[in-house]
Parts: structure tokens; C-alpha cells; sequence
């Protein structure tokens, strides 16, 4: 584990990923204690680039004293004005340009919407870039999250739990992954921080990012990806967003 080696400092980042409306910033408000990130009121995207809050001395874990923890809010990948390639190279570009790259990846938080009666294709294609970003082997340094527990009734709430648990989170679950609910309070919120940590390797988790970079070069062809990447052969738009995402998780 990585608190064994009283060397390793920096950072820690934990990037909270979900859809758009999935409480992602409400997540990190009550997390810290205070409003840092803007919370939406509609299904419009109201975190249109990434944006971190450090937490220092957050834990009374000698070997973790002089780290900080660094919680990165992301726009979801269904967002309403960035496509979902322009989503990742907002998220690879913030992380460049800032002091964050130096830390370690401690895990990844993902957060869902229990009130949703049914999971669209948008979502299953959501599962599908978290599988692709984390690699099966860091499975288990995800914490899958249902948000909005106090707008369902408990037992409809249940139900829609053990679907995500026995159906769509079932890859996640069978190779490590925990899951938690988020019960709109701090002490719900730093289970997940809680579950993380102690997993964590010693220089951190390498997320398996190519496999997103091969499936959206179709994104090439359309009007967006014409629009986003205007100048940039294809080539060279790989080579620099490979480049991009290596710098970002420290790879």
C-alpha cells in the first residue's frame, strides 16, 4: 500500500466522473464543507472544464502528512456543448497546465443517478469509456456511486442498486470495485475517499487510456471533429493527444 514508503509524497488526484446532472459537484461541496463548484439546476452541463479543490491535512495518517488531496470535478461526457473526445482533451489539457500532473492518480470516483429507472445507451456508452480509461486492472481503484437518494422512495432506490450492481456494474464489481451510496452528507462522502485510499499502489494508478483514443479517431470525420481539430492531420492529432493523456496520468 502507499502509505508504507514515508518517501512518496505529492498529491493525490482523484478525478469524480458521471454523467451530466449526476451530482458530481454537489458530491465535492459537501465533501469539503463548503460550495467550491458550481451546481447545476438543469440538464445543461454547468461544469464546462475540469476544476480541482485541494483538501490539505486530510488525514491524521502520519505518512500521509504534507500530501494534499486533489479532487478534480469533470464535465460529463454527455455534455451538452463539447463533444466527448473534446470532453477528454479539456480534462488531458487542464491537468497539463497545471502543478497536478506531478501527483499520482489515487483512484477514480464514478457517480450515477439512482432515480433513473433504466440505464439508456448513453450510459452504457459511459461504463464503456470508464472500462476504457481505468483498464480492468484498475478496477479496483474505482468507488461506483448512486447519487439523489433522498429524491426516490428507499425501496424503488434498492432496486435500482442491485439492477446496476447485478447487470451494469457487474464487470466493475467482479474485479474490485466498491460501491457506495452518497446520502447527500460528508460522512457518506468520505466513504469514498476512505474505500480509495488504502488501495492505492505505491506510485499510484496507471489508467489505461489508449483504447479511447483508438475508438474516437472516427470522430475525425464528423462536423465536430472537423471543427475541434481544424490544422491537425489525424495523425498528428493521435500522437498529440496520446502525448496529452500520458502527461495527465503521469504515464
Amino acid at each position: 500500500m502507499f502509505w508504507k514508503n514515508k518517501n512518496r509524497m505529492g498529491d493525490i488526484i482523484i478525478p469524480v466522473l458521471g454523467a451530466t446532472g449526476a451530482g458530481k459537484s454537489t458530491f465535492i461541496n459537501i465533501l469539503i464543507g463548503k460550495d467550491c463548484m458550481k451546481v447545476g439546476s438543469s440538464l445543461s452541463s454547468c461544469t464546462g472544464k475540469p476544476k480541482a479543490t485541494r483538501i490539505k491535512s486530510f488525514s491524521d495518517n502520519p505518512l500521509l502528512k504534507g500530501r494534499s488531496l486533489v479532487i478534480v470535478d469533470t464535465p460529463g461526457f454527455d455534455d451538452t456543448v463539447k463533444s466527448d473526445i473534446q470532453t477528454l482533451q479539456s480534462i488531458a489539457d487542464y491537468l497539463k497546465k497545471t502543478s497536478l500532473k506531478k501527483g499520482v492518480i489515487g483512484g477514480v470516483i464514478y457517480l450515477h443517478d439512482v432515480t433513473s429507472d433504466r440505464m439508456p445507451p448513453v450510459s452504457e456508452h459511459h461504463l464503456e469509456m470508464l472500462q476504457d480509461i481505468c483498464g480492468p486492472h484498475a478496477f479496483k481503484n474505482i468507488v461506483l456511486g448512486t447519487t439523489k437518494w433522498n429524491q426516490i422512495a428507499g425501496n424503488v432506490g434498492s432496486v435500482h442498486e442491485k439492477q446496476l450492481e447485478a447487470v451494469h456494474w457487474e464487470p466493475f464489481r467482479r474485479q474490485g470495485s466498491q460501491m457506495h451510496r452518497f446520502e447527500d452528507n460528508q460522512a457518506s462522502a468520505w466513504k469514498f475517499i476512505e474505500t480509495l485510499l488504502p488501495t492505492m499502489p505505491l506510485h499510484g494508478i496507471t489508467l489505461e487510456v489508449q483504447k479511447v483514443i483508438d475508438q474516437e479517431k472516427a470522430n475525425h470525420e464528423t462536423v465536430a471533429g472537423r471543427q475541434c481539430f481544424q490544422g491537425e492531420t489525424p495523425a498528428v492529432h493521435d500522437k498529440s493527444l496520446i502525448r496529452r493523456f500520458r502527461q495527465m496520468f503521469c504515464i
